[in-house]
């Protein structure tokens, strides 16, 4: 309902869209540290981004700063071949998140 003396109004608000989370991982790594990236996350409303890493599958490693772009990890001590698995988050100014898997394929020392 429009107030007395008012012919018309105009209602604004703004339609937020969701960030793109894009991480990626090495494939093949024999290093005992690995650099996860995540710095071409982006929010098409150029909202800035928090990043949150955790790992999702394989033996634990260690995830350092993981509430970075850019994370280093520790890899476990192993005797073949392995798969680790990661899971970054990203979420804007508003709460909007979206997420991304990245496989890191190891190598034993």
């Amino acid at each position: 309902m429009v107030a007395p003396g008012i012919r018309s109004f105009t209602l604004f608000w703004t339609l937020w869209s969701s960030p793109d989370a894009d991480g990626h991982g090495l494939q093949a790594q024999e290093l005992p540290t690995v650099e996860l990236e995540g710095a071409r996350s982006s929010d098409p409303d150029r909202s800035p981004l928090r990043h949150q890493w955790v790992q999702i599958a394989g033996p634990t490693a260690v995830i350092r700063d993981a509430g970075t772009a850019r994370p280093e990890v520790d890899t476990p001590s192993i005797d073949e071949p392995t798969t680790i698995s990661f899971r970054l988050t990203v979420t804007d100014s508003v709460g909007a998140t979206d997420v991304n898997d990245v496989t890191v394929r190891v190598q034993p020392k």
